[in-house]
Protein backbone atom coordinates (compact mmCIF):
# COMPACT_ATOMS: atom_id res chain seq x y z
CA UNK A 1 0.00 0.00 0.00
CA UNK A 2 2.62 2.34 0.78
CA UNK A 3 4.01 2.33 -2.50
CA UNK A 4 1.35 4.13 -4.14
CA UNK A 5 2.06 7.29 -1.88
CA UNK A 6 3.82 8.51 -4.20
CA UNK A 7 1.53 7.80 -7.50
CA UNK A 8 -1.60 9.48 -5.89
CA UNK A 9 -2.77 12.12 -3.97
CA UNK A 10 -2.65 12.39 -0.13
CA UNK A 11 -6.55 12.56 -0.01
CA UNK A 12 -6.78 9.33 -2.41
CA UNK A 13 -4.04 7.43 -0.25
CA UNK A 14 -6.30 8.24 2.78
CA UNK A 15 -9.26 6.84 1.32
CA UNK A 16 -7.88 3.98 -0.36
CA UNK A 17 -6.29 2.93 3.51
CA UNK A 18 -9.27 3.25 4.96
CA UNK A 19 -10.81 1.26 2.49
CA UNK A 20 -8.00 -1.45 2.97
CA UNK A 21 -8.15 -1.98 6.32
CA UNK A 22 -11.87 -1.56 7.18
CA UNK A 23 -12.63 -4.31 4.62
CA UNK A 24 -9.37 -6.17 5.19
CA UNK A 25 -10.75 -10.43 4.87
CA UNK A 26 -13.99 -9.54 3.17
CA UNK A 27 -15.01 -11.33 0.11
CA UNK A 28 -17.17 -10.81 -2.95
CA UNK A 29 -20.38 -13.29 -2.78
CA UNK A 30 -21.43 -15.15 -5.55
CA UNK A 31 -24.81 -16.53 -5.78
CA UNK A 32 -26.85 -17.81 -8.85
CA UNK A 33 -30.22 -16.51 -10.27
CA UNK A 34 -32.19 -18.88 -12.28
CA UNK A 35 -33.12 -17.92 -15.88
CA UNK A 36 -36.60 -19.44 -15.97
CA UNK A 37 -37.94 -18.47 -19.11
CA UNK A 38 -35.40 -20.40 -20.97
CA UNK A 39 -35.51 -23.74 -21.47
CA UNK A 40 -33.79 -25.71 -20.08
CA UNK A 41 -33.45 -23.45 -17.63
CA UNK A 42 -29.70 -21.48 -17.55
CA UNK A 43 -28.71 -19.86 -14.51
CA UNK A 44 -27.08 -16.14 -14.34
CA UNK A 45 -23.90 -15.77 -11.60
CA UNK A 46 -24.35 -12.97 -9.65
CA UNK A 47 -21.28 -11.63 -7.71
CA UNK A 48 -21.59 -8.77 -4.84
CA UNK A 49 -19.14 -6.53 -3.86
CA UNK A 50 -21.07 -4.65 -1.67
CA UNK A 51 -18.60 -3.61 2.04
CA UNK A 52 -15.31 -5.23 0.00
CA UNK A 53 -12.16 -3.50 -1.32
CA UNK A 54 -13.29 -4.12 -4.51
CA UNK A 55 -16.27 -1.76 -3.84
CA UNK A 56 -13.95 1.16 -3.11
CA UNK A 57 -11.43 0.58 -5.93
CA UNK A 58 -14.14 0.47 -8.44
CA UNK A 59 -15.58 3.69 -7.34
CA UNK A 60 -11.92 5.48 -7.24
CA UNK A 61 -11.30 4.14 -10.44
CA UNK A 62 -15.37 5.34 -11.52
CA UNK A 63 -13.98 9.09 -10.19
CA UNK A 64 -11.34 9.07 -12.25
CA UNK A 65 -12.60 7.65 -15.75
CA UNK A 66 -15.78 10.04 -15.18
CA UNK A 67 -12.95 13.15 -15.69
CA UNK A 68 -12.19 11.21 -19.38
CA UNK A 69 -15.76 11.04 -20.82
CA UNK A 70 -15.40 14.64 -22.90
CA UNK A 71 -12.65 13.02 -24.69
CA UNK A 72 -14.76 10.18 -25.96
CA UNK A 73 -15.66 10.95 -29.24
CA UNK A 74 -19.25 9.80 -29.59
CA UNK A 75 -20.04 11.38 -25.38
CA UNK A 76 -23.10 12.84 -25.18
CA UNK A 77 -24.02 14.26 -21.76
CA UNK A 78 -27.97 13.19 -21.77
CA UNK A 79 -31.17 13.27 -24.26
CA UNK A 80 -31.55 17.30 -23.91
CA UNK A 81 -27.94 17.95 -25.73
CA UNK A 82 -28.37 14.85 -28.16
CA UNK A 83 -31.58 16.83 -28.93
CA UNK A 84 -29.71 20.13 -29.45
CA UNK A 85 -27.45 18.87 -31.39
CA UNK A 86 -29.55 17.30 -33.78
CA UNK A 87 -31.84 20.33 -34.38
CA UNK A 88 -28.65 22.35 -35.02
CA UNK A 89 -27.27 20.25 -37.39
CA UNK A 90 -31.38 20.27 -38.86
CA UNK A 91 -30.86 24.26 -39.02
CA UNK A 92 -27.97 24.14 -40.69
CA UNK A 93 -29.15 22.29 -43.51
CA UNK A 94 -26.83 18.83 -42.64
CA UNK A 95 -29.65 16.64 -41.91
CA UNK A 96 -32.14 16.70 -44.96
CA UNK A 97 -34.80 14.44 -43.22
CA UNK A 98 -36.66 14.06 -40.51
CA UNK A 99 -35.13 12.74 -37.13
CA UNK A 100 -36.55 9.85 -35.22
CA UNK A 101 -34.82 9.54 -31.73
CA UNK A 102 -34.76 6.34 -29.85
CA UNK A 103 -33.18 5.32 -26.77
CA UNK A 104 -32.28 2.89 -24.84
CA UNK A 105 -30.48 1.49 -21.04
CA UNK A 106 -26.92 0.14 -21.57
CA UNK A 107 -26.53 -0.22 -18.08
CA UNK A 108 -25.73 -3.88 -18.24
CA UNK A 109 -24.24 -4.14 -21.31
CA UNK A 110 -20.38 -4.16 -19.76
CA UNK A 111 -21.31 -8.04 -18.25
CA UNK A 112 -20.69 -9.04 -21.84
CA UNK A 113 -17.50 -7.38 -22.25
CA UNK A 114 -14.50 -9.63 -21.72
CA UNK A 115 -11.87 -8.21 -18.76
CA UNK A 116 -8.92 -9.28 -21.30
CA UNK A 117 -10.49 -7.18 -23.86
CA UNK A 118 -11.37 -4.42 -22.14
CA UNK A 119 -8.30 -3.53 -20.59
CA UNK A 120 -6.36 -3.88 -23.69
CA UNK A 121 -8.95 -1.28 -25.51
CA UNK A 122 -8.70 1.23 -22.33
CA UNK A 123 -4.42 0.73 -22.14
CA UNK A 124 -4.74 1.86 -25.66
CA UNK A 125 -6.94 4.55 -25.60
CA UNK A 126 -5.18 5.96 -22.50
CA UNK A 127 -1.98 5.60 -24.26
CA UNK A 128 -3.01 7.45 -27.72
CA UNK A 129 -5.03 9.98 -25.36
CA UNK A 130 -1.54 10.48 -23.74
CA UNK A 131 0.49 10.59 -26.97
CA UNK A 132 -1.80 12.86 -28.72
CA UNK A 133 -1.21 15.62 -25.11
CA UNK A 134 -5.13 14.85 -24.07
CA UNK A 135 -4.96 13.16 -21.32
CA UNK A 136 -5.10 15.30 -17.66
CA UNK A 137 -1.99 16.02 -16.45
CA UNK A 138 -3.45 14.90 -12.76
CA UNK A 139 -4.83 11.71 -14.81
Amino acid sequence: MNDWRGLISPAEFEFLSAAYNETRGRVAKFCMTAKVHKSPWKMRPIVCCCGTLLNHLSNWLDYWFQKLRPLIPSYIKNSSQLLSRLKELQRNRRLLFDIWVFTADARSMYTNIGTKHALEVINKWLDKLQRDGLLPSNF
